[in-house]
């Protein structure tokens, strides 16, 4: 995750604002934005070939993503060039280099004239005006600087020109003290011109400033990506994430995550969650102001700002039905795992209840001859299957214990495969990922990833739960060799 966030770019970003007009009544801002990496920033564009498809069949403008796009850099960017601004006072300057040595006849003569130009103006001491050196490359302008600043007594600055490829000098007689002011004074223009092109990143210094509550909808990415590009490069470890990200945005809601827990949704994809809940909003009503056009009631899935307002709804409709538990804040729902990422705290498991884990099964197995293992016809006991990979899988059960779930195992069934606990298994699949355990027999983990390559296929098999759009594809096995005292 740590390197898909550092290695690709952002093109959208939605905020959607909400204010507490009158009780039960919001009223929400949406914004989208495109933003692109500012000028001053070095790096490259990285995209894969399925998402620009997906974004040309989104119409997608490519054009107006790069040069229309709210410039950014990170925080961390932004203080490196605004230390470089502002010197410290014990700071060691390092000797300036000479310029190379001029060689060519037209190159010395333009030096000769413009640094006789500079005598005459220096030598009148009733002139007074700023003196305009002429136009020059890079290389000569090194010469004429170094000219000039064998002169006590004058300052320089540079003109911004029309072609950045072109320097022009401008050279002013003054004292020492009027130096330092002009000094004082350029370092502020630069600041405020630094201030300028940081952009987008301007947003994420008051919404930290502010401290409010920050919500998204299986937002773990977004957190990565968001502190990856606006805050600075992402540290080693999840535990050092966690720190840094909770002195930035102290209060962090997942609504994917509170849908969830609350099993009042069959189906917790954002689009079909928000039209859900906007069928009962529990007296809540929310409103968009005239002047931001084209959001209410507009179907614009995947704007990054339209899935934000969504976002609020939910959330709203969720809080006003009392679903917003304290006990979920600041948890991040994590795809196809049994634990959610306590964003302030150790992991916590998302399941309540008995787990079996089943392993050693044929790789044609399917969800539904792995629930017809458990004899439950006539008991209010509910099993859901969690896919580890196309070998094993966790049987999540509403039984108090493991004990109790085993009971349930018909000693006549069909599909032939081994159990064990939880606990149990996960100790044997760490010891086996372990250097002193490299000896050891290949778990049913290693032994599909041997097979995978034979197999060719890509199976999204998983719970109910699992059948969302969002959450095909195979689930991680280092999320399922997560334990509870991580």
């Amino acid at each position: 995750m740590k390197r898909v966030t550092e290695e690709f770019n952002l093109m959208q970003v939605g905020l959607c604002l909400f204010r507490e007009a009158s009780p039960n009544k919001l009223e929400a801002f949406p914004f989208n934005f495109f933003v692109f990496p500012a000028k001053e920033v070095s790096g490259r564009i990285h995209m894969s070939f399925s998402t620009a498809h997906f974004h040309v069949e989104n119409n997608m403008d490519f054009n107006k993503w790069i040069s229309d796009g709210v410039p950014y850099m990170s925080q961390q960017q932004y203080v490196q060039r605004l230390q470089f601004l502002t010197p410290q006072p014990d700071a060691v300057l390092s000797p300036k280099r000479s310029p190379r040595p001029l060689t060519r006849p037209d190159d010395k003569v333009f030096v000769e004239n413009a640094v006789k130009k500079l005598e005459e103006w220096y030598n009148d001491a009733d002139n007074t005006e700023e003196l305009e050196m002429p136009e020059c490359n890079y290389f000569l302008y090194s010469a004429l600087t170094n000219e000039i600043d064998k002169l006590s007594g004058v300052v320089r600055r540079n003109k911004d020109p029309e072609d950045r490829r072109k320097f022009v000098v401008l050279v002013k007689k003054a004292t020492e003290e009027e130096k330092e002011l002009m000094r004082q004074k350029e370092v502020e223009e630069k600041k405020e011109k630094l201030k300028m092109h940081s952009g987008f990143l301007r947003v994420l210094l008051l919404l930290k400033e502010h401290k409010k509550p920050i919500v998204g909808h299986n937002l773990l990415y977004d957190l990565l990506f968001f502190f990856s590009h606006f805050q600075g490069s992402l540290p080693d470890t999840l535990e050092e994430f966690k720190a840094q990200l909770g002195e930035t945005f102290p209060e962090i809601w997942d609504t994917k995550h509170l849908s969830f827990q609350s099993k009042q949704f069959s189906d917790t994809v954002l689009g079909p969650l928000y039209e859900k809940c906007c069928e009962n909003m529990s007296g809540i009503s929310v409103t968009i102001p005239p002047d931001f056009p084209g959001y209410e009631q507009s179907k614009q899935h995947h704007e990054a700002g339209y899935d934000a307002y969504m976002t609020g709804v939910v959330f709203a409709k969720l809080k006003g039905d009392q679903l917003a538990l304290e006990e979920y804040k600041n948890r991040c729902y994590l795809m196809r795992s049994l634990f959610a990422i306590n964003l302030a705290g150790n992991d916590e498991m998302m399941e309540k209840g008995a787990l079996v884990v089943l392993h050693g099964f044929a790789s044609t197995v399917k969800t539904g001859d792995l629930l017809s293992i458990f004899r439950i016809d006539g008991t209010d006991v509910q099993v859901n299957i969690r896919w580890v990979d196309d070998f094993s899988a966790i049987a999540v059960t509403t039984c108090s214990s493991y004990e109790d779930a085993i009971a349930l195992i018909d000693e006549n069934r069909e599909t032939k495969c081994d159990f064990c606990s939880y606990d149990e298994w996960a100790e044997k699949e760490k010891e086996i990922l372990s250097p002193t355990g490299a000896h050891k027999t290949p778990s049913a983990v290693q032994q599909r990833e041997a097979d995978e390559g034979k197999q060719g296929t890509k199976r999204g098999r998983t719970s109910q739960e699992g059948l969302e759009g969002e959450n095909s594809g195979k689930k991680k096995k280092e999320e399922a060799l997560k334990t509870p005292e991580r």
